[in-house]
């Protein structure tokens, strides 16, 4: 091997131990146990299959609160939510996702809200905060930088009861599907979340639902919408090509029907992580491979079973 060979695979080494490290965070929600608000954050390696480890705790005892993250810039924000004495929350928390810690303040949103979601443009450095207590307001933050919420726009429709959220990463594009808008809704609006402005209708979900969860492979550009409630519990898995506007398509079932769980994902690695959620509470984690149609497969537990959680990862 030549001496440029030898370099050129010495500086891939790096990233590609980093692209084995994505790690998936799952924060906040209620121990129906313990019939108590949680501000535990717990953590799994998505690409290996197994129970999660303690993580830290946010700063509040939070559920239904919106997460994203700057992909491999490693910071995972949260924000709003409702606490223990069922008031709204406006905070907004960051961690480091590459290093187990607690989280610390990074700022407040515009209002104090509840059944939010969250989503970003990725390493481009953008979060959106979206929806929530029968809003259709749209907040960005700049996700490196400590500050409060500002407005974006606004939703096609109000939302409320925690649509789902995602993006195509860098390629800029974000999704927001479901919801409560006056009853359950499949609508599904898009933004560009480099450019404030108002969002664009997008298409429609196969289910019209509430209390889903969305993640997607980032630059590879499909969206998942997975479980919700609606006239039953769903364990619906929809998928979108996010960089067309389309209709939502049949990507297989859950394990079992779910509401108010997290998901997240290890972006162009292509799986998705769905843990958590209401029915009968459970700590269930399962998985799916994004870029493959397929019913969710088993991969751990969580500590705690909790609902109302909210997930991200450094993808």
């Amino acid at each position: 091997m030549s001496m440029n060979m030898l370099k050129n695979t010495a500086l891939l080494l790096p990233s590609l131990r980093n692209r084995t490290q994505i790690k998936g965070i799952f924060a906040g929600g209620e121990d129906s146990g313990a019939a108590s608000r949680v501000n535990a954050m717990e953590y799994v390696l998505i690409s290996t299959l197994s129970n999660t480890s303690d993580f830290g705790d946010l700063t509040f005892k939070s559920y239904t609160s919106g997460a994203t993250s700057n992909a491999s810039g490693n910071r995972g924000v949260f924000a709003g939510g409702r606490d223990e004495s069922n008031a709204n929350v406006n905070h907004i928390d960051y961690i480091s996702i590459n290093v187990a810690s607690n989280a610390q303040d990074f700022g407040d949103l515009t209002a104090a809200k509840q059944y939010m979601t969250g989503t970003s443009n990725g390493a481009s450095d953008r979060g959106l905060f979206v929806g929530g207590s029968s809003l259709n307001v749209i907040e960005y933050i700049t996700i490196s930088s400590p500050s409060n919420a500002q407005d974006f726009g606004d939703l096609v429709l109000t939302r409320n009861f925690t649509p789902g959220a995602c993006s195509n990463g860098t390629g800029d594009r974000g999704i927001v599907g479901g919801g409560d808008s006056g009853g359950y809704t499949n609508a599904v609006d898009y933004v560009t979340v480099s450019s404030t402005g108002n969002a664009q209708d997008f298409g429609d979900l196969t289910v019209a639902r509430y209390y889903l969860a969305a993640t997607s492979n980032g630059l590879n550009g499909r969206g998942v919408f997975g479980g919700g409630s609606s006239a039953s519990t769903q364990n619906t898995i929809d998928y979108i090509n996010i960089s067309s506007l389309s209709n939502a398509q049949d990507f297989g079932d859950l394990l079992d029907a779910t509401y108010l769980h997290g998901a997240c994902s290890s972006g162009i690695q292509n799986r998705a992580l769905f843990g958590g959620g209401g029915e009968t509470t459970n700590n269930i984690i399962e998985f799916i491979t994004i870029n493959s149609l397929s019913n969710g497969t088993d991969f751990g537990d969580l500590v705690t079973a909790r609902y109302g959680v909210s997930s991200t990862s450094n993808a």
